[in-house]
Order: C-alpha cells, then sequence, then structure tokens
C-alpha cells in the first residue's frame, strides 16, 4: 500500500495493526497528492501531476484489498472512495483534452472506481470469516451474528447521509461532463444505487428543496471545502456547515471521534481485535 514510511515500516514489523490505521494512512497519502496538485497548479502543462486515472489506479488497489477483511470496513472503503472521487476530479481538472482522451480509451478506471463503491455500498449476505486462500494456514476471526443488526440491514441507511452522498455523487459526475472532452457517466451506477434505497417522495422533495438554496450549495454538497476564502468567510450558505476541526464528530469513521467510528476498524489486519472501545460521549483523548 501507499503509505507513509513510518506506518509501512509498523506494518512490517507489527502484523496486530488495526485496519482503521490503514485507511487514516490511505487518507493523508490522498490528501498530501490533493496538496502538491494545489501547489503545482500554476506550473502545470497537458496534466496536474497526475490526471484522475492515474490516480485511480494508484489507489484503488490499496483501498479494495481492504474488501478482504473480516469483518469488512464497508463504511471505511466508501468514505475512501468518496475521497478518491474528489481526488480523481482534482486531477481531471488540470488535464487537456489529449490526456483526457487518452486515459478514457486506454483505461477502465472510471468504471473500476464506480463498481468498487456499489460494492461498499451494497450489503453483504454474510459478514462472517470464512477461510481465504490467500491467507494460507492463518484463519481470520469468526464473529458470531450481531443480534443487533441482521443481515439485510444496510450500514447506510440513514436518510439525511444518503442525501448527502448522493449530492455529492451527482454534483462531481455534473462536473466531469464540464471538462474539455466531457465524461457523461462518472459514478452513475453508484447513484442509482444510492437512489434506490430511497422512496421517490424523499428524492422529490429534497430536489424541490436544494432549488430553494441560496449559494453552491444548490451545486455542491460540500461547498465550504470547494468554495473560495471570499465565501467562507462571508459565511458560505450559512446553513451552519463546520470545518473539520470544528466539527470531530463528523471526521472520517476511522477517528475515534467521529459519530460514525467504526469498530470494524479496530480489528487487527488479518484477525483479531483491537482493544479500543468506543467512546460514550466527548473524547477525552483525540485518536486517528
Amino acid at each position: 500500500m501507499h503509505l507513509p514510511p513510518a506506518l509501512q515500516s509498523s506494518l512490517t514489523q507489527n502484523p496486530l495493526i488495526q485496519v482503521r490505521h490503514l485507511a487514516a494512512g490511505l487518507s493523508r497519502q490522498m490528501s498530501r497528492i490533493e496538496i502538491q496538485m494545489a501547489d503545482n497548479e500554476p506550473f502545470a502543462t497537458g496534466k496536474n501531476l497526475y490526471s484522475g486515472g492515474e490516480i485511480i489506479r494508484k489507489y484503488l488497489p490499496d483501498i479494495e484489498t481492504l474488501f478482504q477483511q473480516r469483518p469488512t470496513p464497508q463504511r471505511m472503503i466508501f468514505e475512501l472512495l468518496m475521497e478518491l472521487k474528489d481526488l480523481v476530479y482534482a486531477g481531471m481538472l488540470g488535464c487537456e483534452r489529449e490526456v483526457i482522451e487518452w486515459d478514457l480509451n486506454n483505461f477502465s478506471s472510471f468504471e473500476d472506481l464506480d463498481e468498487a463503491i456499489v460494492r461498499a455500498i451494497t450489503p453483504m449476505s454474510s459478514d462472517t470469516a470464512r477461510p481465504d486462500s490467500a491467507t494460507g494456514t492463518r484463519k481470520l476471526l469468526r464473529r458470531k451474528p450481531s443480534s443487533l443488526a441482521g443481515p439485510s440491514r444496510p450500514w447506510l441507511h440513514e436518510e439525511s447521509e444518503i442525501l448527502f452522498h448522493l449530492e455529492s455523487l451527482d454534483t462531481t459526475a455534473s462536473a466531469m461532463t464540464h471538462l474539455p472532452v466531457p465524461v457523461t457517466d462518472f459514478v452513475a451506477k453508484s447513484a442509482i444505487t444510492l437512489r434506490r434505497t430511497l422512496p421517490r417522495q424523499v428524492l422529490n422533495d429534497h430536489s424541490l428543496a436544494k432549488r430553494k438554496r441560496t449559494g453552491r450549495c444548490a451545486e455542491y454538497a460540500r461547498c465550504m471545502k470547494w468554495a473560495g476564502t471570499s465565501w467562507r468567510q462571508g459565511g458560505g450558505c450559512r446553513r451552519g456547515c463546520k470545518n473539520e476541526d470544528e466539527d470531530p464528530e463528523g471526521l472520517p469513521s476511522w477517528h475515534s471521534s467521529s459519530r460514525w467510528f467504526d469498530q470494524t476498524g479496530t480489528y487487527m489486519v488479518g484477525g483479531g481485535r483491537g482493544s479500543v472501545e468506543r467512546k460514550s460521549s466527548v473524547p477525552r483523548v483525540r485518536e486517528i
């Protein structure tokens, strides 16, 4: 995996590293690329360091290895893929026509990303550990069926959260159609999959509510990340959005302060359970 040297060394020497640490490492690597691209933008020619397809081919295989973990950390995988989706658009934004055509004509990277997002969204029929030929003689942890959530209950079930992610997918897909070579079906399967989880009336009401918004939120669910400085200093759309440092509960699920903190992330790579417990209220120590 493309992890920081310290974490890569730790993983090599200590096989008991937790899955959430891998997710955090991958997220940091993508953030580093995003910063590098922002710094290089004034000097870019043809493409800004990486094309969108190159970014997918760089990170998607590593993210997909998390599907092999039992129990599968679907939320973490989905959150990483959503970060990757945003980074892909940033990469394509700096590409000239020839580079985009080369990416589209010679690779299936965009389709691979779409399929991975659908896989992360789709409930798994069984998340119990089973032997894997890739692990040799090592046996993964066997879990008893949870009495809290049945096998048919998807991890992504809150209406407001589904609408947030759906809007993010739709808006990035819309932005991709304005490239020098329009990409017309970006993450199309993923958006359709999310829409099917909600009643038609809920989708219609959400569409009407979007039209009544002011500012960029009508176009993008994460305006506070993508909008300019003047927009943020002016209060944005005044919906009460918070920056990451102001909203520790809104961080991705591999952070222990997150409201979606995922216990599957405390499992060790290859099986076994970590000792981290979920905090009942405000965390005393902020961990990654």
